[in-house]
């Protein structure tokens, strides 16, 4: 649609915004706007701030599951059921049964996957799993059956299982937030903060594609522009390169 186009689109009224996006949400915008023209324009703005942060979490998604499967692939092929990455138990009774319900999870989402693949190679099962999946796997109930046999091999030595759990659940989070289209300028986002932390978790796994992730992102260029500057701020915590950041964490 040409600039001439868009503007002999007439602006919906309150009522039909209302209807699109619900009262609650809308107000969310009004009390922040003022104006339904203005709460309409941070709304755009908060939709092409989420679609680029959903780019960078796509890169820590794709970075992730490549680096988790490279270290589950050490002994056999851990798409299998019966792979020891499925079978190791460890600890007491109910340890172990927990355990068993987390792999049973896991695997009845790798069965979603495979349901989902574009075809029956490893590579199509791998890139139709869900973040979910990947996010799930450092739990502290696997830590010594998933974290120490394998995926600690992904990250840099001396890494926590803890650290890097609690960052990728707040990932995970956040990705849902976005793809919903939640407020960005709300606390619980988070925005700068949580970003801070998918670069660093990226860099942890891959540290010269997340400096060029990083440095190529569309999200700063868009997140300094909001329309609404007493609502949100975007801070500094996200300068220079990812990669150098890991010498301070």
């Amino acid at each position: 649609m040409d600039e001439e186009d868009k503007t002999s689109v007439v602006l919906p009224d309150d009522g039909a915004v209302a209807a699109w996006l619900s009262e609650p949400r809308l107000n969310r915008y009004l009390r922040a706007a003022r104006t339904l023209t203005g709460a309409l324009t941070l709304y755009r703005w908060n939709s092409v701030v989420s679609a680029a942060a959903l780019i960078e979490l796509g890169n820590l998604e794709v970075a992730m599951r490549n680096a988790y499967d490279r270290a589950l692939s050490t002994e056999d092929d851990w798409l299998d059921e019966r792979s020891r990455t499925w079978t190791r138990r460890t600890g007491d009774p109910r340890r172990r049964q927990i355990q068993t319900e987390k792999n049973d999870q896991s695997l009845d989402m790798l069965a979603e996957a495979k349901k989902r693949a574009s075809g029956h190679t490893h590579g199509h099962i791998i890139a139709a799993t869900s973040f979910g999946l990947w996010s799930s796997l450092t739990d502290q109930n696997r830590e010594p059956t998933l974290w120490t046999p394998y995926l600690h091999a992904a990250y840099p030595k001396g890494t926590k299982r803890a650290t890097v759990h609690e960052m990728a659940h707040h990932a995970l989070s956040l990705r849902n937030r976005l793809a919903h289209l939640e407020p960005v300028f709300t606390r619980p986002t988070a925005l700068a903060e949580r970003m801070r932390e998918v670069w660093l978790l990226h860099a942890m796994l891959e540290p010269q594609s997340a400096d060029w992730c990083h440095a190529n992102s569309l999200l700063r260029s868009v997140a300094t522009k909001c329309p609404v500057g007493r609502v949100f701020r975007w801070t500094d915590q996200t300068d220079g390169r990812p990669s150098a950041w890991l010498t301070t964490h």
